[in-house]
């Protein structure tokens, strides 16, 4: 009974050490000049995973071990803002100040875009890059794709060697360990090239590349990295086929050396998903009040809802140098992870939320550099993006208006465009933003 009681009371003990050695840190943020309250605004301990979100009215609560001293309170469009924490300031009124980015203009030419196809007579369906001075396209003459042919060529448009596609083409793959493919209708093939001449084989079902190869993202030491969505999935309304957008984003790492798998990335738009659930809840109270005609009616008004209301989760992911960095939009950082893959830090994205954000971002692997699509009344830009601030730097115009399937590449723009005078052939350019 005594050894029962003492072991009582250690536990006692330890339970009232655990409280004490934790705050609780309430409070609310606001716009310093309107004073209205600010709502998903970033709250976090700095190199940590610890944080959370200020709410529609701008309140947030966050649990914290004594040991933490600042927190971090961020937001797109307002100046970042460091708080110093202790047990007599625990009641936080936060206000932040809105944020004027200054882009620096990039000096770039009129005839800075070049063409490197256009005398060559092709329509391209595709490019990619083999190497550092070299190109796969894909083209096809008289706008046919179906005897289209695979071409290598130089940086300067000079042809190096080509082959037939035995099928209809949709597009060209580079996957994480780079190797080389052509995505068909039904299936896809790998490129080889020896003895300067091009090959292709090994036809697979292109179902199968989707499912295999291409949630291959990343490379680095000895470890894989897929990426998986979930949430994704065809679905059938009476007539109706759609879509549902993915609303988590799964990173998982393999070890070659080992044959494991572990999960080490999960990232959800988690307002999002609780709009949707209180829109599905909606459909639902409204079907069984009978303001619906039929169930069908209320799937449709539920498919509507999705469509607009629900965008796909956007976090990519990219090797830079030693390090990998997953973009986390939904919440609004940049997380940094080693090659093993550990968790290093995360930094408050400083962009996002503007419309003119094409949810898309470039990376130049020659140079380790990583840029935003802008689209700004018409005219494509890339943003120069500090991964060690999150914030947005150099901003380089790209001088044709229908630019598409764009690249970066040792400090040059790639795109297709159509050529001039035509409206039907597309033509590789090449632009630099040095």
């Amino acid at each position: 009974m005594r050894r029962l009681v003492s072991i009582l009371v250690l536990l006692l003990l330890n339970l009232n050490v655990n409280a004490q050695s934790k705050l609780k840190v309430r409070g609310t943020v606001a716009d310093a000049t309107t004073h209205k309250h600010l709502q998903d605004v970033v709250i976090i301990v700095p190199n940590s995973t610890t944080g959370t979100f200020s709410d529609e009215k701008g309140v947030f609560e966050i649990d914290l071990d004594s040991s933490i001293k600042v927190l971090v309170f961020s937001k797109v469009g307002y100046e970042r803002q460091t708080i110093s924490i202790s047990k007599n300031n625990l009641n936080l009124k936060i206000e932040l100040q809105r944020k004027s980015i200054q882009l620096k203009e990039a000096t770039v030419t009129a005839d800075a875009a070049k063409p490197i196809t256009k005398n060559k007579g092709l329509g391209l369906v595709d490019y990619d890059f083999w190497n550092d001075d070299t190109l796969l396209i894909i083209g096809c003459r008289n706008n046919n794709p179906a005897k289209s042919k695979l071409y290598m060529i130089s940086e300067y448009g000079d042809t190096i060697s080509s082959i037939a596609i035995p099928e209809k083409p949709i597009s060209l793959f580079t996957d994480c360990i780079n190797n080389h493919y052509i995505i068909c209708d039904l299936n896809f093939y790998e490129i080889y090239f020896e003895d300067k001449e091009l090959e292709i084989f090994d036809a697979e079902s292109s179902d199968k590349f989707r499912n295999v190869q291409q949630p291959c993202v990343a490379a680095i030491d000895t470890m894989i990295i897929y990426s998986i969505v979930k949430g994704a999935a065809k679905e059938t309304i009476g007539e109706f086929n759609y879509t549902t957008n993915n609303y988590l984003q799964v990173y998982v790492s393999y070890n070659r050396l080992n044959g494991r798998y572990r999960q080490f990335a999960t990232i959800a738009d988690r307002k999002l998903i609780r709009q949707l659930f209180e829109e599905k809840r909606r459909v639902d109270e409204n079907y069984n009040n009978g303001l619906y005609r039929s169930a069908f009616d209320a799937q449709i008004d539920f498919m509507f809802a999705h469509k607009v209301m629900y965008k796909a989760v956007y976090a990519p992911l990219f090797k830079i140098d030693t390090l990998l960095y997953i973009f986390n939009f939904p919440e609004s950082m940049i997380q940094t992870y080693t090659a093993t893959p550990d968790h290093v830090n995360n930094v408050p994205l400083q962009f996002g939320d503007e419309k003119e954000f094409k949810r898309a971002i470039y990376q130049d692997r020659k140079n380790q550099k990583v840029y935003a699509y802008y689209l700004n009344n018409g005219v494509g830009e890339l943003r120069l993006i500090d991964i060690a601030t999150g914030e947005l730097k150099m901003t380089y115009t790209i001088k044709k208006l229908f630019a598409e399937n764009i690249r970066v590449r040792n400090n040059y723009i790639y795109f297709l465009d159509k050529d001039e005078g035509t409206d039907d052939v597309r033509v590789l350019y090449k632009q630099s933003i040095e």
